[in-house]
C-alpha cells in the first residue's frame, strides 16, 4: 500500500533524502491560478499607492495606505515560493518556509524561537502554494488577529457609510460622496466576508487550497473597490501624456542639434 504525504512521520518528511514515493501531487492548474491572483493583487496595489501618493487630485488618509500596504506585504509572503522559484520545489530552504511568519518583529521573535528548537515543524502545504508550521497554534492565532482586524475595520466602516446614507436625499449620483459611500459600503462587505472566513479558520482549522485561493482574492477586490476611479485612470493618462510630449521635445531638439552640427560652420 502506498502512504500518504500526511500519513509518514513528520521526522521522515524534514529528513534531507525524501522518498520520491511520498511526494504530494500539486494541482499545477490551481497553483497558477493561485500565484496569478497574488501578482496581480501585488502589483495592482503597488500602482494604486503609487499613483495615490503622486497624484493631487487623490486624497487619501493614512489608514488607507496602511491597508494597501498590509496587503503588499500579505501578497509578497505568499510569493516566496514562486518568486524564489521552489514552488513546486520537495523541500525549500529552510528560511524561505519562516519568511511568511517573519513579517512582523512580534511574530518574527515567536515564531523563530520556536522553530530554531524544532526546525521539523516548518513545511510546505502538500497542495503546494506557501509555507505553514505544523503546529496549528501559530495558524489560529494569525487568524485570531485578522478577525480582530477585520471586526474594526466593519465597525469604522459601516459607521462611515451609515452616515453617508443618512445624507443619501442630499447626495446626487455620479458626485464625489456618492463614489465615497459606495466604496466605502463595498470594503465593509469585504471586511464582512474576511471576518467569516477567519472565523471559519479558527473554529475548524480547515485549511485547503480552496481558501487560499478566496484570499487571493481579497487585495484583488481591494484594488476594484480603490483602484477603478475615472479621476485616477485620467490622472495617469495625463502623466503618461506629458511623459510622451517630454519625449518628442527631446527628440526634436536631439535631431535639430545633430542637423546644425552636421551642416558645419558655413565658410563661404
Amino acid at each position: 500500500m502506498k502512504l500518504g504525504y500526511w500519513d509518514v512521520p513528520l521526522s521522515a518528511r524534514v529528513d534531507d533524502e525524501l522518498d520520491t514515493s511520498i511526494v504530494p501531487a500539486f494541482d499545477l492548474t490551481l497553483i497558477r491560478l493561485y500565484v496569478a491572483l497574488n501578482i496581480i493583487g501585488l502589483v495592482g496595489m503597488i500602482l494604486m499607492v503609487m499613483t495615490a501618493s503622486i497624484s493631487r487630485k487623490v486624497k487619501r488618509l493614512s489608514t488607507w495606505y496602511s491597508f494597501c500596504v498590509s496587503w503588499i506585504l500579505s501578497c509578497s509572503s505568499y510569493l516566496l515560493l514562486f518568486l524564489t522559484g521552489q514552488q513546486t520545489s520537495l523541500n525549500p530552504v529552510y528560511w524561505l518556509l519562516l519568511g511568511p511568519y517573519s513579517i512582523l518583529l512580534v511574530i518574527f521573535i515567536g515564531v523563530a524561537v520556536y522553530t530554531n528548537r524544532s526546525p521539523g515543524t516548518l513545511q510546505k502545504v502538500s497542495w503546494g502554494t506557501y509555507c505553514r508550521s505544523t503546529n496549528p497554534d501559530w495558524a489560529r492565532i494569525s487568524w485570531i488577529v485578522v478577525a480582530v482586524v477585520s471586526m474594526a475595520i466593519i465597525v469604522v466602516q459601516g459607521q462611515l457609510a451609515a452616515r453617508l446614507y443618512s445624507n443619501f436625499h442630499s447626495i446626487r449620483r455620479g458626485s464625489q460622496s456618492f463614489a465615497t459611500m459606495l466604496r466605502g459600503m463595498l470594503f465593509t462587505l469585504i471586511g464582512f466576508i474576511n471576518l467569516v472566513v477567519a472565523m471559519v479558520l479558527v473554529v475548524t482549522n480547515v485549511h485547503d487550497l480552496t481558501f487560499d485561493i478566496i484570499i487571493s482574492l481579497f487585495p484583488i477586490l481591494g484594488l476594484i473597490v480603490f483602484g477603478s476611479q475615472m479621476v485616477r485612470l485620467a490622472y495617469v493618462l495625463d502623466l503618461l501624456e506629458k511623459v510622451l510630449v517630454q519625449r518628442e521635445r527631446q527628440s526634436f531638439v536631439f535631431t535639430t542639434s545633430k542637423s546644425l552640427i552636421d551642416q558645419g560652420p558655413d565658410l563661404s
